[in-house]
C-alpha cells in the first residue's frame, strides 16, 4: 500500500475557521501520515497558528471535517486531542521552572499508589525517557537551571510521556528558533527516530534548509487558504517562496549595498561584557544610513545591554558600564542618556568616562533614590515618610 492510500493518522478535510467576520482558514485540507515529517510553510498571517490551534483542539472548526485514524471526531477539545495522541511542542514552553525535570514530565498524570505519589518510579521512568533523547542532564535537576535547548528536550519527553498509546501526532512549532546548530542536529536525530517509530510529525518552520533536512512533504498556506502540497524532493525553493508570497521572486533586483566608510559613526560599542557572562567582549559600530544586523543566540542580551534595558548587565542599571558606549553627535562624543551621574548634553571632557568608572559609581543607589523620590506622587507612603522625617527634624529638642 502506498503512502497516499494508507489511512492518515490525522486528516483535515475542507477545514474552515471564522472569527466573527474574519475568515482565518478557508477550505484547508491536510493529511498527516504515520512515519513522515510534514512541513507547514506560510508567511505571517497565512493561518498557521489557527490551523495548529484547531489541530490541538483550542479552536472549533466552523466548517469541514477533522478525522483521526479515519474516524470523524465530532467533539474535539484539548483533552480529546491528547487522548487521541495529538501532542505539541510550542515556541513558548509550558514548564514549571521551579520543579525538577521528572515532576514536569508527569504533571497531571502522576504515578500513584494508595493516593501517594511514587516519586522513585517517576524518576526512574524520567531517566529512561531522557536517555532516549540523549539529554545531557538528570531527572532531578530543576528546570530553571536548564538551557533553552535542554528545556525543549523536556517538552519533547513530556509530549511522549504516555507510552501505552500507539504513536500519534507531534506538532513542532519553530523548534530551532532559539537553539544552536549543534543542538538542532540533535533535534533532527530525535525526529528521525520518532519517524521510525511511526509518529506523524507536523513541522512548522520558514527555514528552507531545515525543510530539506527533515521534511518528506510540504504544504503551503497563503491568506488562510491551501495553496499546494508537494513532495520535498520535487519542489524548488523559488517555487515555494512564490507560492507563499503570491508573486514571482526576482533575485536580480536585490543588489548588495555598500557602506560608506566615511559616514558618521552614530553608535559604537566597545568590549561589551554582561554580568551574566552571556555576552563577552563584543564591539561594533553603526554608521549613518546603515542597517546593522546582529545574529546569534545572545542578540537579545546585546540589545538590552546596548539600549540600557536591564539592570543585570555588567556595570550598572542602564547598560554595560564595563563597555565604552557612546553616541556621536556633530563630531563630538556625548554620553548616552540615562546613565546615572552623567549629563547627556555635556561633552565627555567634563565628565568621568563610564568605561573607567566603577560599576558602583555608575549605578549609584543614592542617585537612583533621589531621582525616584522626586517622582513620588503626593500622598504616597514615600512622600508621607519624608514629610514625617521633616517634621521630626524641625521639632525642638526636649529639655533634659
Amino acid at each position: 500500500m502506498s503512502v497516499e492510500d494508507a489511512v492518515p493518522v490525522l486528516e483535515l478535510r475542507a477545514l474552515g475557521k471564522r472569527f466573527g467576520a474574519v475568515t482565518a482558514l478557508d477550505d484547508v485540507s491536510l493529511r498527516l501520515q504515520a512515519g513522515e515529517c510534514h512541513v507547514l510553510l506560510g508567511e505571517n498571517g497565512a493561518g498557521k497558528s489557527t490551523l495548529v490551534g484547531t489541530v490541538l483542539g483550542h479552536h472549533q472548526p466552523s466548517s469541514g471535517e477533522l478525522l483521526v485514524r479515519g474516524e470523524h471526531v465530532a467533539r474535539y477539545s484539548p483533552s480529546a486531542a491528547r487522548s487521541l495522541g495529538v501532542r505539541a511542542v510550542m515556541q513558548e514552553f509550558n514548564l514549571y521552572e521551579s520543579l525538577p525535570v521528572y515532576a514536569n514530565l508527569f504533571v497531571g498524570q502522576e504515578v500513584q499508589r494508595w493516593g501517594l505519589r511514587r516519586h522513585r518510579r517517576m524518576r526512574a521512568e524520567a531517566r529512561r525517557m531522557l536517555a532516549e533523547v540523549d539529554a545531557p542532564f538528570g531527572a532531578t535537576e530543576v528546570v530553571a537551571t536548564l538551557t533553552r535547548a535542554e528545556q525543549q528536550l523536556v517538552e519533547i519527553c513530556k509530549a511522549l510521556t504516555r507510552r501505552g498509546d500507539e504513536p500519534g501526532v507531534l506538532l513542532l512549532d519553530e523548534p530551532t528558533a532559539a537553539i544552536s546548530d549543534g543542538e538542532a542536529e540533535r533535534l533532527f536525530g530525535i525526529i528521525a527516530r520518532l519517524k521510525a517509530e511511526g509518529w506523524a510529525i507536523l513541522y512548522i518552520s520558514h527555514r528552507m534548509d531545515e525543510l530539506r533536512r527533515v521534511g518528506d512533504r510540504v504544504t503551503v498556506l497563503r491568506d488562510g487558504r491551501h495553496v499546494a502540497t508537494h513532495d520535498v524532493v520535487d519542489v524548488t525553493d523559488d517555487q515555494l517562496i512564490t507560492e507563499m508570497s503570491g508573486r514571482e521572486v526576482d533575485r536580480s533586483a536585490h543588489e548588495k549595498s555598500t557602506v560608506d566608510a566615511s559616514a558618521e559613526v552614530v553608535l559604537a560599542v566597545e568590549h561589551l561584557v554582561t554580568r551574566n557572562r552571556k555576552v563577552l567582549d563584543v564591539s561594533f559600530e553603526l554608521r549613518a544610513g546603515e542597517i546593522l544586523g546582529v545574529g546569534g543566540l545572545a542578540c537579545g542580551q546585546i540589545g538590552k545591554a546596548a539600549g540600557g534595558g536591564k539592570r543585570d548587565q555588567a556595570g550598572g542599571g542602564h547598560g554595560a558600564a564595563a563597555a565604552a558606549f557612546w553616541i556621536g553627535h556633530q563630531g563630538d562624543l556625548r554620553a548616552v542618556s540615562g546613565w546615572a551621574g552623567l549629563n547627556p548634553s555635556a561633552p565627555l571632557c567634563n565628565q568621568t568616562s563610564p568605561a573607567t568608572a566603577s560599576p558602583r559609581a555608575i549605578n549609584n543607589p543614592a542617585s537612583r533614590f533621589e531621582r525616584n523620590s522626586r517622582r513620588q506622587p503626593r500622598g504616597s507612603s514615600m512622600s508621607k515618610r519624608r514629610s514625617c522625617q521633616a517634621r521630626c527634624a524641625a521639632k525642638p529638642a526636649m529639655p533634659t
